[in-house]
């Protein structure tokens, strides 16, 4: 694994996208094994807010040594900062077909590897697993903040997000939540915002 000088809000980041995802749900099957395992479009979709809320983006691009092929992933920080890392899988003649098929098993792996990204099946992990991801106590915040802006309190607010209370909300409503509420306080301001 090779890193930027400073490392500091990238692992910063890092561990607070792990706090919002517990993991991703294996949503295919490997007919030939007969094992269940998560896709790339699985993996992307649970990761894609959480890493836009923390200010990350990865990046992955094919590559080839004489070991075989595989993908190099890096993971970079608004700041500036990055993590990146190089994962070949040995391929035993060439073959396209067979290339294309490690390069897509490297970037699922690699992703999950770089997050500590556990696979959850729909059956037995299910018990484990706690639930949908919820915001921040900062983001609560800014939904309670706003609330009173559009003169709500904080019952009404939980009622209309539907949950017990704002800290419940899960990850995925929170952007939502934010542009309801700036549209009523907008509304109520006559439209200044």
């Amino acid at each position: 694994m090779r890193t930027s000088v400073s490392t500091d809000q990238i692992f910063k980041a890092r561990r607070e996208v792990g706090r919002k995802v517990r993991g991703v749900v294996a949503d295919a099957v490997n007919d030939h094994f007969n094992h269940k395992y998560a896709t790339l479009e699985g993996i992307l979709n649970v990761l894609r807010e959480p890493l836009d809320d923390c200010g990350l983006v990865i990046m992955q691009h094919p590559v080839s040594d004489e070991n075989g092929v595989g993908i190099e992933t890096r993971l970079m920080h608004e700041s500036g900062e990055w993590i990146e890392q190089h994962f070949t899988l040995p391929l035993g003649k060439p073959d396209p077909q067979k290339g294309a098929s490690a390069i897509s098993y490297a970037r699922r792996y690699a992703i999950t590897a770089l997050f500590q990204l556990p696979t959850l099946d729909d059956d037995g992990n299910e018990a484990a697993d706690p639930g949908p991801a919820t915001i921040t106590d900062q983001q609560a915040g800014e939904l309670l903040q706003m609330a009173e802006q559009a003169g709500l309190s904080e019952d009404q607010l939980t009622a209309w997000l539907k949950v017990p209370a704002v800290g419940d909300l899960p990850v995925g409503g929170f952007q939502r939540a934010v542009s309801a509420l700036k549209a009523r306080i907008a509304k109520q301001r006559g439209g200044a915002e």
